[in-house]
C-alpha cells in the first residue's frame, strides 16, 4: 500500500473516531462553527481513499467466502462439505468432532497476543474472525500501528491542542504541555498564564520589593517609598529630599517607605496644624515645688522662688544666716525659704528687722511674759 493511500487512510480512521467520540477522552477536534467544513474535508479524503484502495480498516482476517468455495456433495454428513471433489472435510475455520459433525474454531482465544496482534479487538465469526484496532491505532499489514495524533493534526490542519500548547504523541493517545508559566485550561486546551503572584510571594516585602505578574512569568519592583540601587531596594528619606514638607510647627519623621509629620515639642495637633501647649496650666511641667512655672511658645520655664536656689527644677533652701549672720545684729534664725533676726532678752527689733533696740518697757513685757 502507497504512503499517500496509508496517509489518507489514517486520515479517514482519526478523523472518523474523533468525529464520533463527542466529549470523550484523545478528542483533538474542537467543537466550533468550523467543525463542519472539517467533515466535508474528511468525506473527500474518505471517497478519494476509497478509489485508490479498496482494503477496508477493519480487516477481515480470514474469509472462507474468499479462500475457498465449498461444494457441498450429498456424500457428505453433518456440517461437513466436499470441495473440488475431494473427500469430506470441515471447512476452514472449523474442527471435525465426530464422525461427521464441524465445530467452529473461536480463533481469537489462540496464543497471545492472538491473531489480530497487539492493540486490537478480535471478534470470532462462523469459521473466522474479524480483526478492529483500538481507539487511536490503525490497522496496516504488519497490526495495529499507533497513530500520531500530533502530526496527523499538522497534515490535516486540524487543532491537536490549544492555544499556547504543545502537542506530544503517546501509545495510542497525546497530551498537550504548556510552557513555563503557563497551565492547561480545563475547557478549550488553551494554554493560561498563572499569576505567581497571587499564590506564592516570591518577592520579599519586607525589603521594599512587590510582585507583579507578566506574561508567564513575574517580577519583583520596588515598593511606593523605596528606589532600586544595586539590585536591592532602599527607602527613601523623603524628610531629606522633600525639603519643607511639614509646616506650621511640625516635623518631619521618616519611617519604611514613606514618612510622617508631627508636632514639634511643646505643641500638640496632627503634625500639619500645630498649637501651643501650656505646660504650666496642664501640669505636665518639672518645674519644683518651690519653683514658678513661667509658659513660652512650645516650651516652658522652671524659676526657684526667693529664698532658694537651683534650676527651677530643683530647688534648695538657702541659709541666710550662713552669710554675715543674715545682716541681723543679735541673732539669725534660718527658716525654709526665709530667715528671721532674733532680738537679746531686753531688745526688740526696729522697723528694719535686723537691728535691736533696748527700752525699759520692752524689758519689762518680756519679763512679764517670762513669768506668766
Amino acid at each position: 500500500m502507497g504512503i499517500p493511500v496509508v496517509l489518507l487512510l489514517l486520515t479517514i480512521q482519526s478523523s472518523a473516531n474523533y468525529m464520533t467520540a463527542g466529549q470523550e477522552d484523545n478528542e483533538i477536534l474542537k467543537h466550533t462553527a468550523t467543525q463542519v467544513k472539517h467533515q466535508n474535508q474528511i468525506e473527500h479524503i474518505r471517497v478519494t481513499a476509497s478509489n485508490l484502495s479498496h482494503t477496508p480498516l477493519n480487516v477481515l482476517a480470514t474469509d472462507p467466502q474468499h479462500s475457498m468455495t465449498s461444494h457441498p456433495s450429498t456424500g457428505c454428513q453433518g456440517s461437513q462439505v466436499s470441495m473440488e471433489g475431494q473427500n469430506c472435510s470441515c471447512a476452514a475455520g472449523y474442527a471435525q468432532r465426530g464422525a461427521a459433525e464441524c465445530d467452529d474454531i473461536n480463533e481469537c482465544e489462540q496464543g497471545n497476543p492472538g491473531p489480530c496482534g497487539y492493540h486490537s479487538n478480535c471478534t470470532n465469526t462462523p469459521g473466522s474472525f474479524l480483526c478492529s484496532c483500538l481507539r487511536g491505532y490503525l490497522m496496516t499489514a504488519g497490526g495495529c500501528q499507533d497513530i500520531d495524533e500530533c502530526a496527523l493534526a499538522a497534515v490535516t490542519g486540524l487543532q491537536a491542542c490549544g492555544r499556547g500548547a504543545t502537542c506530544k504523541n503517546s501509545p495510542g493517545s497525546f497530551s498537550c504541555h504548556c510552557p513555563a508559566g503557563f497551565v492547561l485550561a480545563i475547557v478549550g486546551h488553551n494554554c493560561i498564564d498563572v499569576d505567581e503572584c497571587s499564590y506564592e510571594e516570591s518577592c520579599r516585602r519586607e525589603l521594599g520589593n512587590v510582585c507583579v505578574n507578566t506574561e508567564g512569568s513575574y517580577k519583583c519592583v520596588c515598593q511606593t517609598g523605596f528606589r532600586e540601587e544595586k539590585a536591592a531596594c532602599m527607602d527613601v528619606d523623603e524628610c531629606v529630599e522633600l525639603k519643607g514638607v511639614c509646616t506650621n510647627r511640625g516635623v518631619c519623621e521618616n519611617t519604611l517607605g514613606s514618612y510622617k509629620c508631627v508636632c514639634s515639642n511643646g505643641y500638640r495637633g496632627n503634625g500639619t496644624h500645630c498649637t501651643d501647649v501650656n505646660e504650666c496650666v496642664s501640669g505636665v511641667h518639672t518645674c519644683d515645688v518651690n519653683a514658678r512655672c513661667g509658659n513660652v511658645m512650645g516650651s516652658y520655664f522652671c524659676q526657684c522662688h526667693q529664698g532658694y536656689s537651683g534650676d527651677g527644677h530643683t530647688c534648695y533652701d538657702v541659709d541666710e544666716c550662713a552669710i554675715n549672720n543674715g545682716h541681723c545684729e543679735h541673732s539669725c534664725a534660718n527658716l525654709p525659704g526665709t530667715y528671721n533676726c532674733v532680738c537679746k532678752v531686753g531688745y526688740a527689733l526696729t522697723e528694719d528687722l535686723h537691728n535691736c533696740t533696748g527700752t525699759h518697757i520692752h524689758m519689762q513685757a518680756h519679763i512679764h511674759r517670762r513669768f506668766l
